[in-house]
């Protein structure tokens, strides 16, 4: 196997990229103009991704990318206290043709696959999902894994495999690296010059420049209780109320909060989390303006699992039936020649243009 790999959060890059894009992709358009758009698109990708293997330079030695395939969350049956449903507030004008938007995506997927790099898509399976299982998958067989993408869910993945030892990281360029606090260097360690972290990591660190070490459980529990607006997740506690004016008031968990009751009752892990998950619900409901909170104990309970399903990436969370199936692609993975790549733009775009002209002033 390799030493390094970066996963590519395929479907933020696009989106990541169509923001400064969106007009070109109005429906009024010509579809001769569409085209346009999308093959600029592509090339727009093409350069991002080529751009980011440079700047990790031999600190990586492969590269894939994951797509979404929709969800399997959004069949599950809701518990009785949530009516929303899983990412039902993302809506998309219909001012945009995103056939054309997902066909650029489409193109690039299909460029990775003509040039032996990894690409992987599966009905029903999120990005997050894939994440969670290349990431898992490399680090047992001794990989190290960067995965790059602003989406903050998946620092939960930031660890290092207590068997190989192997890593996996958060990065972008805004905010840096994010790493397991297990990988953090003690002051006993610098006082005594002791690595007991792998150089590697700290040449990682350097070339960022930006390094934040977390306890990814934390990603996990503070999305349970206090919800998520973009994923349109449900605090766990909720009290509804209108002012003198009418105006409708939701008062529900803030992180501060639970960070409070987290440290009270010495939760630091996600298996404290999980066997206190009864004293904590009780605990919170105690907080003077969550009191008039009406829901039974036995909702909110069901509550606190349905979350940890929507929120968790793990084998206790997703179901089996999509664990396999992603397995189904283990073999896809391959090693490709990223020196290749480096020289060779060309090869994730849909056309050409003076490659000196491309990589004019743009960002990751």
């Amino acid at each position: 196997m390799n030493n390094c790999t970066l996963i590519i959060d395929g479907n933020w890059l696009l989106m990541s990229r169509l923001g400064v894009k969106m007009g070109d992709f109005s429906r009024s358009l010509a579809p001769e103009y569409l085209e346009q758009a999308k093959n600029d698109m592509v090339d727009f990708v093409a350069q991002s991704i080529n751009k980011i293997i440079g700047y990790w330079g031999p600190r990586i030695d492969n590269v894939m990318m994951v797509q979404d395939g929709g969800s399997w969350r959004k069949r599950l049956p809701k518990p009785a206290l949530v009516k929303e449903e899983y990412k039902g507030n993302r809506v998309t004008s219909d001012e945009v043709a995103w056939d054309y938007v997902w066909d650029a995506l489409k193109t690039i997927c299909q460029n990775f696959k003509a040039n032996n790099i990894t690409c992987v898509t599966e009905k029903l399976i999120e990005g997050d999902d894939w994440c969670w299982y290349w990431s898992r998958y490399l680090n047992h067989v001794g990989t190290n894994c960067i995965i790059w993408t602003t989406d903050a869910d998946l620092k939960q993945l930031v660890q290092k495999d207590p068997v190989t030892g192997a890593w996996t990281v958060w990065f972008n360029d805004k905010s840096g690296v994010f790493l397991s606090e297990s990988m953090q260097k003690t002051d006993m360690d610098v006082l005594l010059n002791f690595d007991a972290v792998d150089p590697f990591i700290d040449e990682i660190c350097m070339r960022v420049g930006k390094s934040t070490y977390i306890n990814p459980d934390d990603v996990i529990m503070s999305k349970v209780i206090c919800g998520d607006h973009g994923d349109n997740i449900k605090a766990l506690i909720r009290v509804e109320r209108t002012t003198k004016t009418g105006k409708p008031i939701i008062n529900k968990v803030s992180e501060k909060e639970w960070d409070k009751v987290k440290k009270e009752l010495g939760i630091k892990t996600i298996d404290d989390f999980k066997k206190n998950k009864e004293l904590i619900v009780k605990t919170l409901r105690t907080i003077p303006r969550l009191r008039e909170c009406s829901s039974s104990m036995a909702d909110i309970m069901d509550m606190f699992d349905y979350n940890m399903i929507l929120v968790r990436l793990d084998k206790e969370q997703i179901p089996r039936e999509y664990q396999l199936a992603m397995n189904k692609h283990k073999d896809e993975y391959v090693i490709t020649d990223l020196d290749y790549l480096r020289n060779n733009y060309k090869v994730l775009a849909a056309h050409t243009e003076p490659v000196e002209q491309l990589f004019a002033d743009l960002p990751f």
